[in-house]
């Protein structure tokens, strides 16, 4: 017997929640210098970067977490490798 079963039927996943220091503690301090030097002079990183620290708590259930590593990476302040970590951390 073949089971089938309907995707949209599946609950969603549950992402924990982090604060911003947990957050900020699955970067290697390298990376955490470079984001705040890129945050100093680049709009775009500064605004990402305070909106990250004003967040109440950061998961991968909020589309904009996803985002953000994203611009990380196209920036060169993340590997995609270390994007995908950090994304393994945070499930």
């Amino acid at each position: 017997m073949i089971i089938k079963i309907d995707p949209t039927k599946l609950p969603a996943p549950v992402y924990p929640q982090f604060t911003s220091l947990q957050f900020l503690d699955l970067f290697t301090e390298s990376e955490q210098l470079a984001i705040v030097t890129a945050a100093n002079a680049s709009p775009q990183v500064k605004l990402w970067y305070d909106r990250m620290l004003a967040a109440m708590f950061i998961t991968l259930a909020d589309p904009r977490t996803e985002t953000g590593l994203t611009a990380l990476v196209g920036a060169g302040l993340l590997t995609a490798e270390r994007k995908a970590a950090i994304v393994g951390a945070m499930q």
